[in-house]
């Protein structure tokens, strides 16, 4: 007998398999049958003929703010957010307080999220101008990157820039099997400023030319060591003409967006305030279009949501870079993929390629991002008819982008076979899994 039977669903299997009126059947935490006929005995069916059902999301960009800024996020009411969304995997950023920069904090951070987490989660690694030796100790199963910060910013302290020295990591990087991910603003071609009373300061201060910049050197590094480097939330149109020459050159590279940069504008952050503050920075409208031209036409590698929350005391006083996404990822994706002419099943295809199959195959995830027997039994129900809810679950309890009207809504989560979030409620059970070996 099965746990639970989805009946009559139209399943998005993966980005080039569309099953229509099939049911999916779940049992002991995997996918146990998807057919249409002589369909099994379940414990519970949900009807399932006016729903598509997706892989879970897989989001590899998540600042869920523990240890150290519990205030702002925890895993807790991070994964909340997350599955609201249809996001049951997520990879977590490692600027916390302490850092996670050793392998002693790792095991630490990893053991106190046992049982706080309604996704599943692993966690990316912190490189800083004095951990070459921790580095060197990783056990690559139990990381999903080491992660650089080319640039600072209020809770991004560790600052590594020498190119030389990111040369090096790179080499040891390569020999272990582990990515290097980035956070590419090369901080030295900032312009100079001592002061940032306004968002135009800020703006003129994080220029377009230290991205660029910061993609030449990442480039080099890739082509010189083989290791691989992956970008994070690039935002300008010459970083993705860089990054696609070098892909189609062979070099070890790839690279993300993240929603806010597909959706806003520096005349957004500028009109409307502190709460549009990224790092890094909104950019142009031209910027805009040209990287949804790469999500639509298969350039990009992963979407990712950068969930940076804040308290909006702090937006509004400190002003600090990041604003919270991982419960809008999905519907931001599809609402903008929709906008743009693009139908809802290949929407789907579209959103399964970037946030579901391309991240499980980048960090090897084997059971993850498809619809097949025997694979893991994370999976999102979505609805096209229904409007959708814009409860906020983020600790923080604000988003800019619940200004926007989004198509669809999330309906049920289901995470490790179980039920998390239905009907606009999250249920009891806290089922997420460490995916690193400890």
């Amino acid at each position: 007998m099965l746990d639970l039977l989805i009946q009559n669903t139209t399943l998005i299997q993966s980005s080039k398999i569309i099953s229509e009126r099939f049911s999916l059947g779940i049992k002991n935490k995997k996918i146990a049958f998807i057919g249409q006929e002589q369909l099994p005995i379940a414990k519970r069916y949900i009807a399932g003929s006016n729903l598509y059902t997706l892989p879970g999301i897989i989001d590899s960009h998540v600042h869920f703010r523990s240890p150290g800024f519990e205030h702002k996020e925890d895993f807790t009411s991070g994964s909340k957010a997350a599955i609201a969304g249809g996001v049951t995997t997520v990879f977590d950023m490692p600027n916390t307080s302490p850092p996670i920069d050793s392998v002693k904090k790792l095991e630490k951070k990893i053991k106190a999220i046992g049982g706080n987490s309604y996704v599943n989660f692993k966690q990316h690694f912190l490189l800083t101008n004095k951990n070459k030796e921790e580095i060197i100790n990783l056990d690559s199963r139990s990381i999903a990157t080491v992660k650089v910060f080319m640039a600072g910013h209020e809770t991004a302290n560790e600052v590594v820039y020498d190119s030389d020295y990111i040369l090096e990591i790179a080499k040891i990087l390569k020999e272990k099997g582990i990515i290097m991910s980035v956070h590419a603003e090369f901080q030295p071609s900032f312009e100079k400023r001592s002061v940032i009373n306004t968002p135009e300061d800020y703006t003129k201060v994080k220029t377009r030319k230290a991205a660029i910049d910061a993609v030449e050197i990442l480039i080099k590094i890739a082509i010189k060591t083989g290791c691989h480097i992956h970008v994070l939330h690039v935002s300008t149109i010459e970083e993705v003409q860089l990054l696609n020459k070098a892909k189609k050159e062979g070099v070890s590279i790839s690279y993300e967006f993240i929603p806010p940069h597909l959706w806003f504008t520096c005349t957004d952050f500028h009109r409307n305030g502190w709460n549009y503050k990224l790092s890094p920075p909104l950019r142009e409208e031209k910027d805009i279009a040209f990287l949804w031209e790469q999500v639509i036409n298969n350039q990009v590698d992963l979407i990712g949501s950068d969930h940076a929350p804040h308290t909006v005391f702090e937006k509004k006083t400190l002003h600090p870079a990041g604003m919270p996404g991982v419960q809008e990822l999905f519907n931001s994706m599809f609402t903008g993929l929709t906008r743009r002419g693009i139908d809802n099943i290949e929407a789907f295809k579209i959103i399964v390629r970037l946030l579901c199959e391309n991240p499980s195959k980048m960090f090897n995830l084997k059971n993850k991002g498809i619809l097949l027997e025997g694979k893991d039994a994370d999976i999102v129900l979505f609805s096209t008819q229904k409007k959708c809810d814009k409860k906020i679950h983020s600790k923080c309890k604000w988003s800019p982008f619940n200004y926007e009207e989004f198509k669809g809504n999330v309906e049920l989560t289901i995470v490790n076979g179980t039920i998390v979030y239905e009907n606009g409620i999250v249920q009891q059970k806290v089922p997420g899994e460490g995916l690193g070996h400890i």
